[in-house]
């Protein structure tokens, strides 16, 4: 009796467990809406579990349209953004191909349902084996070949963006929507102490500040940021490829795009900060990488 008692609650618990994550015509709903780019019906979700299993559904949607993974975002690593939505803990989402432009493209104002800007970087692994085993700011920085400035054009995607939750975020993707990624910058080891002094300015075409953050915004060290995801992707069993992009997170405040105007992020290790021996104490970040092009720079324009 105690056997079979044991075996009905065993089932009880795995159908409930297996009804957590929304069924297939509701990720089919939510895929629709997203690519209309209409407000988010995110479904009741009680874990970060629940979460991740929403995303995976979602993902594989979108991915029939806007291509294949690319790289990982890392969401909420800025402690500012984490306590906004009553979150704990950084969140990942997914990169597909077609979410990302390069720099100077012009964007719909209206690119989601609740479009939101955030300064952010991006990195690009080199050697995924060695990132996946990195424990340590250098050996990650060892294991990668480009920076690149990025804005990250988020999508908080419902009506009331009060009601996410964490496993909500999850499901929607951790906001990814849009990205605009600016030249790659060659890591050099001058990086792994740049990176924590990094400033980022976003300007408007008149040159009116619009949001300002600093690299120890993303969990004190953006190379942090990046063992973050590495420690993620080994608890969820994933890994890396050789090429994959990881967006880091939001640096200062995100802000809503102002339709209309071209805007600029620029990168720079100011005055005052952590630079480099052998380098200017005042120098744009672009130029701790070889070359006679100007770096640390990325643009979009955004239409009416």
């Amino acid at each position: 009796m105690i056997a079979r008692w044991a075996v009905l609650v065993a089932g009880l618990l795995s159908g409930a467990a297996q009804a957590a994550c929304p069924d297939a015509a509701t990720l089919d709903r939510l895929a629709a809406a997203w690519l209309a780019r209409a407000p988010l019906e995110v479904p009741q979700l009680e874990t970060l579990d629940d979460g991740r299993c929403a995303q995976r559904g979602l993902v594989e949607r979108l991915g029939r349209t806007l291509g294949p993974r690319v790289g990982f975002k890392a969401g909420l690593t800025n402690a500012a953004v984490r306590a906004r939505f009553g979150v704990d803990t950084p969140l990942r989402g997914v990169l597909l191909r077609d979410m990302l432009v390069s720099t100077g493209a012009e964007v719909p104002v209206a690119y989601g349902a609740r479009p939101m800007v955030e300064a952010d970087l991006v990195v690009r692994v080199k050697d995924p084996a060695a990132l996946m085993a990195a424990t340590t700011r250098a050996e990650a920085l060892a294991a990668l070949d480009a920076i690149l400035p990025f804005l990250e054009l988020a999508d908080l995607g419902v009506a009331d963006p009060s009601t996410l939750t964490a496993p909500a975020i999850l499901a929607i993707d951790v906001g990814a929507r849009r990205g605009v990624l600016g030249a790659p910058i060659p890591v050099q080891p001058a990086h792994l102490q740049a990176l924590g002094g990094l400033v980022v300015v976003v300007v408007d075409g008149s040159g009116q500040e619009l949001a300002r953050g600093a690299g120890h915004e993303l969990l004190e060290h953006p190379l942090d940021a990046v063992l973050w995801l590495v420690r993620d992707l080994r608890a969820a069993g994933e890994t890396l490829s050789a090429g994959d992009l990881l967006s880091l997170g939001a640096m200062g405040k995100p802000f809503a795009p102002p339709a209309g105007q071209t805007i600029t992020a620029r990168y720079s290790v100011p005055c005052g900060g952590r630079a480099p021996p052998g380098e200017s104490a005042c120098f744009g970040f672009g130029m701790l990488r070889l070359g006679d092009e100007p770096g640390g720079t990325v643009s979009v324009a955004f239409g009416r």
